[in-house]
């Protein structure tokens, strides 16, 4: 056959809820105490897709895929917070609607010669709050130097938009009037690979990629080192949101795989990377997930234990995760505005400018499998952060100690 259509409808959703109580203690020294609620955060949203796309084989050399994607979105945010413990929550949020993601697609693979294959397309799409229509054209070249060796480059602009709720925020603008960021802009980034892939034996395999990202139109308040680059839960922002913000994320992949032979397999991976973003004051900082470097190793090996028939087979395995990276980016703290405010008062100046020591986080797991000719039965046991260690959650103002 040469050209193939296909088309889905497909649905799905996603929610969250949060529910955080204060406690007060009967004395200082007990833990027996009331609870009383302190934020109540609930959000939802449904995507109703439909995608239909049309391969067709021109030649030997030369194939396109071209679809459209369809997204008709739902979504309910609802957010409650009290200030005291004796107060009852305020509602700050309260938002539901609905709106529409349009996608055009269409992308060429054409064998330049025997060992050199260009593939480019782009993107087409509409985001129905802000009404934004944005481009984005992609390519990818790949040689191959010899059959086991091959070197590639690659080209892509990509956008993203934020939570739903985030364009409903309401602000005060200049003139005293009661505005949201609909017209707000999508996030978005050009991104330039290079890499090379080694097929050392048939089961091993080594890869390296170097890669560079510019980021732009990113979300920012102005005049604040505050940027979307960072957050990752959003519920309140009684500023206008701009999209005056950048950034720029550079760094090396390495990894060597062993996939599953002889019982065995491991993954080794090796990162070196910096993140850096300008928020709306138009300085350069370090982006919270600047943690430097990553180094990560997965292995396994699996144990005959015995053959009882020709067609049962019993399996001890053990497998181990190691991660090692880079420490934690935080923000340093006032002292005297904290203990005057009995609360963290964060020096937003600074932000991100610490880092906390390197993490190594280690999980084990045990399994045992037997094989059967048309079954399998798996028994397993998992020690996740077998190490037991702690990660830095943030300040908090230690009312006993009074700092």
């Amino acid at each position: 056959k040469r050209s193939l259509l296909n088309s889905s409808l497909a649905f799905t959703t996603n929610g969250y809820n949060s529910i955080t109580e204060w406690f007060d203690p009967e004395s200082d020294t007990s833990n027996v105490g009331t609870l009383t609620p302190y934020t109540d955060l609930e959000s939802r949203e449904a995507k109703y897709t439909f995608t239909t796309n049309l391969s067709h084989k021109f030649s030997s050399r030369l194939s396109n895929q071209t679809g459209i994607i369809v997204d008709y979105l739902d979504f309910t945010a609802r957010a409650r917070q009290a200030d005291d413990p004796m107060e009852p929550l305020e509602e700050f949020l309260d938002v539901n609607g609905n709106t529409y993601f349009l996608q055009s697609y269409t992308q060429s693979i054409y064998q330049l010669s025997p060992r050199l294959r260009l593939q480019a397309g782009r993107n087409l799409e509409y985001f129905g709050i802000n009404e934004e229509t944005t481009l984005e054209p992609r390519a990818g070249l790949s040689w191959q130097v010899r059959p086991a060796l091959t070197f590639g480059l690659g080209y892509g602009r990509h956008s993203r938009r934020e939570d739903l709720k985030v364009y409903f925020f309401n602000y005060e603008d200049d003139n005293g009037n009661i505005r949201t960021n609909e017209d707000l802009k999508r996030s978005k980034a050009d991104h330039y690979v290079a890499s090379v892939n080694w097929n050392i034996t048939s089961t091993l395999r080594f890869q390296v990629e170097a890669y560079y990202q510019r980021l732009f139109d990113v979300p920012v308040i102005v005049d604040s080192s505050y940027s979307f680059a960072n957050y990752t839960q959003l519920w309140e922002l009684d500023e206008q949101i701009t999209n005056e913000g950048t950034g720029t994320n550079q760094g090396v992949d390495i990894t060597l795989e062993q996939s599953f032979r002889n019982n065995y397999y491991y993954l080794l991976t090796a990162s070196v990377f910096d993140s850096k973003y300008v928020g709306g004051d138009g300085i350069e900082r370090n982006t919270l997930f600047n943690r430097g470097y990553l180094g990560t190793l997965t292995a396994g090996k699996e144990f005959v234990i015995r053959r009882k028939r020709k067609n049962r087979v019993n399996l001890l395995g053990f497998n181990v995760n190691l991660n090692y990276l880079g420490g934690q980016r935080i923000t340093p703290f006032l002292r005297e505005e904290s203990l005057r405010e009995e609360e963290a008062i964060l020096d937003y100046d600074q932000l991100y400018s610490n880092q906390t020591d390197p993490e190594l986080w280690i999980n084990v797991g045990i399994t045992y499998r037997i094989n059967r000719q048309n079954s399998t039965t798996t028994w397993g046991l998992d020690f996740q952060n077998a190490t037991l260690n702690e990660q830095l959650q943030g300040y908090e103002y230690n009312f006993f100690t009074q700092e």
